[in-house]
């Protein structure tokens, strides 16, 4: 009597432990998606932005139009939400080194520095890079959590069961403020 009630005690743990591990891992693969989505959202921020930027700086006749070319062809290449992670960061990567240029055209033409709309579209860029920061550190911690989880024992027991594999952390370009043009 006393070893069958061991053995249903056992098992009652045994399936609870089960139920809480699986569970843990769906929050945070819940967790990851939604930080992604949202890394998304703020890398759809900075793709509306560009063709403003484009718009601004062709008022200049001096102003370098190859650069706004490059900017918007990467634009139109493909969609980001559709690449998986490694590609969008690749593609993302070069959408802010053309924001980088074309601020740095900017800041050698004194007439496109000191517009109004550019002033304020500056402004905007620099919020949603902020943004887009903000939201990259959120999805590199959910990263962190879901890969100890399925890494620390005993839920790494269940995760090699599931076939749960680590996740990279993503590694964008942020465009800091010091990428901003400068009023001279």
């Amino acid at each position: 009597m006393i070893q069958l009630a061991i053995i249903l005690l056992s098992i009652l743990f045994l399936s609870l432990l089960i139920g809480w591990s699986y569970n843990s891992f769906i929050h945070r693969k819940n967790a990851l998606q939604y930080a992604y989505s949202s890394l998304e959202t703020m890398l759809q921020k900075r793709h509306e932005l560009l063709p403003k930027l484009a718009e601004v700086v062709q008022t200049s006749a001096e102003f370098e139009f190859r650069l706004v070319q490059e900017a918007t062809s990467l634009l139109k290449q493909t969609n980001s939400k559709e690449l998986p992670p490694a590609a969008m960061v690749r593609h993302e990567n070069q959408i802010a080194k053309s924001i980088t240029q074309i601020t740095s055209a900017i800041n050698r033409d004194a007439a496109l520095r000191q517009g109004q709309s550019f002033v304020h579209l500056q402004k905007s860029i620099v919020e949603v890079e902020a943004q887009i920061s903000a939201s990259r550190r959120a999805y590199n911690a959910a990263v962190m959590e879901y890969n100890n989880s399925i890494e620390m024992f005993p839920t790494a027991v269940f995760a090699s069961l599931l076939k749960l594999q680590r996740i990279d952390p993503v590694d964008l370009i942020v465009l800091e403020p010091e990428y901003a043009v400068r009023d001279k």
